[in-house]
């Protein structure tokens, strides 16, 4: 297939992206205030044994970006072109929907390579980043991003009200880092509760993220990781691409 129809969305969908204020404040804003508040809270934190804060925040604060940008800043504006009646429009063409989601992806993830920058900029001006970790740490951000453009995919195959995808997006955003060990360490949870949470992709993102990002220690062997990441991404996302349709009647 010619790639003339995937170079001519990804550039109506980047002009798209820049003229919407909503879906901007998610993929640009957001990012930003994150990144800043991570940064904020490690400088703030004193050193303490045992305590390690860029382990802590920096993660975190890269999760939190790598979700508002594909959640609030390639979901979003899905929903929007459904409810406008784009995507039915685009239905009764011979578009592939693998050509129109794809489309999505180019700017977004200039964005993503964006923060990545500005977080291990961060982790370098407090001694937590050394150069021999940035191959590793590029794998884990690509699988993980990936694996979040995949829910995020599924999700826009879905929801049709803004307001709709406003509350789920940030439900599973907030969900994700949870899950991931972001907002409570495991320890505190029983036992068997933390064994389970710390297998999940989540859990296994945000800890191989650690140590690109800081060094730590992993509690699963990094290679784990992506094996699972990769396998997650690869069934959420056939999933999404077959659930996906351009004329899902908006509610």
């Amino acid at each position: 297939m010619s790639t003339t129809p995937l170079r001519a969305l990804t550039r109506a969908n980047t002009r798209e992206l820049l003229r919407d204020r909503t879906t901007l404040f998610g993929a640009l804003l957001m990012p930003v205030g994150f990144i800043a508040m991570s940064v904020m809270l490690v400088a703030l934190i004193p050193t303490a044994p045992g305590i390690d804060a860029a382990e802590m925040f920096l993660p975190f604060g890269l999760t939190m970006t790598l979700g508002a940008v594909i959640f609030f800043g390639t979901v979003s504006p899905i929903v929007d072109l459904r409810r406008r009646g784009t995507l039915r429009l685009l239905g009764t063409t011979p578009l592939p929907r693998w050509t129109f989601l794809l489309a999505l992806v180019p700017f977004r993830a200039l964005l993503i390579v964006v923060a990545l920058v500005a977080v291990v900029a961060a982790a370098a001006v407090f001694d937590s980043w050394a150069p021999s970790q940035l191959p590793a740490l590029v794998v884990t951000t690509v699988l993980g991003s990936a694996l979040m453009l995949a829910i995020g995919f599924l999700l826009g195959a879905f929801l049709n009200s803004t307001e709709t995808a406003s509350t789920t997006l940030t439900v599973v955003l907030l969900a994700f880092v949870f899950a991931g060990g972001g907002v409570l360490p495991f320890e505190l949870f029983p036992d068997r509760v933390g064994a389970v949470l710390e297998w999940l992709p989540p859990a296994l993102f945000t800890d191989a993220l650690a140590n690109g990002l800081t060094g730590g220690n992993t509690t699963h062997p990094v290679w784990l990781a992506w094996i699972v990441l990769a396998g997650a991404t690869l069934v959420v996302g056939a999933a999404a691409l077959r659930l996906f349709r351009f004329d899902r009647s908006p509610s």
